[in-house]
């Protein structure tokens, strides 16, 4: 056998750009089926983090992901990541015809649409840092930039769209295709030229039609449609005027960028995760528990499918469990569910959850847990227990809310300060009502954390293109 290349990421659990790559290289099998692209088969983690392979050629795909709080990927990097891919295709024992650099973020101060492989040369901004490179002449013309933050969304849409069904069952197909990207990565990555294994778009017609043959659309609905849990859209954002005046966090919250990111935190329970699958973000009312929480769900969305539980009970749990068989859940496309405030009403459905994760490979638990109610949880030795300090970094950014003297902000300032008067009396009390008469509530908020602001902050500032291949999907 062929000595395998040398790779950065060792199997499964390697970091989050590994399952970046997964999800991406599986919307790209998804394209060559679909026709917009003229290649195939996807060889992951072949000659390059990803090959395409047809009647035009070959292709190396290399891709970078990027976490949210870093922002656009920087010019430099993007350079770097130009010359280290020249570098290899040039280097590579099978040459190819071109060569693709696949990033989840924009590229900063460059305009660059996105899903659309977009040429070097047409980028003049970065084609001039590359330019001097000792492979460039080669390859500046047969590099393109394409620009995926939302790989998994953008397949299930494609799969909806050809296939006509329902986004829940188009979920599943996806599910099953980037499971077998995560096999074929880990089985290539002790493979070389001349050994990998590929996925063809005939594989992926027999793995779709394989499970349309058995799903049920009644099967699919059933614990959505009884209430038990949702889908958790992680897309679009909520611009919720009230935010600071103590809402409970919500997905949409986080894409609307109204929290500050805690890349620290998030990855201790990414971390937990990987370790026992169920972990539990405790703290005191305001700690930004439910933040953090969907900030971690947030980030693994790429390859775990998070449900929201609802109106769940104990009873209940062979039903979220029929939903996770249903959607052929496995270890590298697990199903996730949240449970935002375990406390009282939720602490037994934790534990039987709990007890599940503990045996299948498949599911992931999140919870958050005021720290008063942390005792209601008698199987607590099956989950990771994170502890959550006040999120001083959201108390920083209200102070400067509150110090901004521009105008068009004055009513909602006005707002919330109105609202951080109003919640003092209740602030300092460690059991205080979830609720306030209005029936707003306060717990899970950044009420607690914008109050003790200023004297935290002190003086804060106020203040690939032609032919058949359409890459547009």
């Amino acid at each position: 056998m062929s000595q395998p290349r040398t790779s950065t990421r060792a199997g499964s659990h390697a970091g989050r750009g590994f399952r970046y790559q997964d999800a991406a290289a599986a919307w790209l099998a998804v394209r060559c089926w679909a026709g917009d692209l003229s290649y195939g088969s996807v060889t992951p983690e072949g000659l390059d983090d990803a090959e395409l392979i047809g009647s035009d050629g070959r292709v190396f795909v290399q891709m970078k992901s990027r976490r949210d709080q870093l922002g656009p990927h920087g010019r430099g990097d993007v350079a770097a990541h130009l010359r280290d891919l020249w570098t290899r295709a040039s280097t590579a024992p099978i040459q190819p015809e071109q060569l693709i650099l696949v990033l989840e973020r924009d590229v900063d101060g460059i305009e660059i649409q996105h899903r659309v492989a977009t040429p070097l040369a047409d980028l003049k901004t970065l084609m001039t840092l590359v330019a001097k490179h000792k492979f460039a002449g080669n390859w500046i013309e047969r590099t393109s930039i394409l620009i995926a933050p939302t790989p998994m969304e953008s397949a299930i849409n494609l799969l909806v769209e050809k296939l006509e069904c329902i986004p829940l069952m188009a979920a599943i197909y996806f599910a099953a295709i980037a499971d077998k990207v995560g096999n074929l990565s880990d089985d290539n990555g002790v493979r070389g030229p001349g050994d990998f294994l590929s996925l063809s778009v005939s594989d992926l017609e027999h793995e779709i039609k394989k499970l349309a043959g058995t799903l049920s659309v009644a099967d699919l609905d059933s614990a959505i449609l009884r209430g038990l849990c949702e889908p958790v859209d992680f897309l679009t954002p909520l611009k919720d005027a009230d935010f600071y005046l103590g809402v409970d966090v919500q997905p949409g919250h986080i894409s609307a960028g109204l929290l500050s990111e805690r890349p620290e935190a998030r990855l201790r329970v990414l971390n937990a995760l990987e370790r026992q699958r169920a972990v539990l973000i405790s703290g005191p009312s305001g700690s930004g528990k439910s933040g953090l929480m969907w900030e971690a769900a947030k980030e693994s969305r790429h390859t775990i499918r998070w449900f929201r539980v609802q109106n769940a009970a104990e009873s209940d749990v062979v039903e979220l469990l029929r939903l996770a068989d249903t959607f052929r859940a496995t270890a590298h496309m697990p199903i996730g569910f949240v449970l935002d405030d375990v406390g009282r009403h939720r602490s037994g459905l934790w534990d039987v959850l709990a007890s599940e994760a503990a045996t299948r490979r498949n599911i992931l638990l999140l919870g958050s847990l005021r720290e008063e109610d942390m005792f209601l949880v008698e199987r607590r030795s099956l989950s990771i227990e994170i502890r959550e300090q006040p999120d001083t970094g959201l108390a920083e950014r209200i102070w400067r809310e509150l110090k901004d003297p521009r105008a068009d902000k004055l009513a909602g300032l006005e707002r919330a300060l109105a609202g951080l008067q109003r919640a003092a009396p209740r602030i300092h009390s460690p059991a205080h009502p979830r609720s306030t008469p209005s029936g707003r509530s306060t717990g899970s908020s950044s009420t607690a954390r914008a109050r003790e602001a200023p004297r935290r902050v002190g003086s804060a500032p106020g203040g690939l293109n032609g032919g058949t291949n359409r890459w547009d999907r």
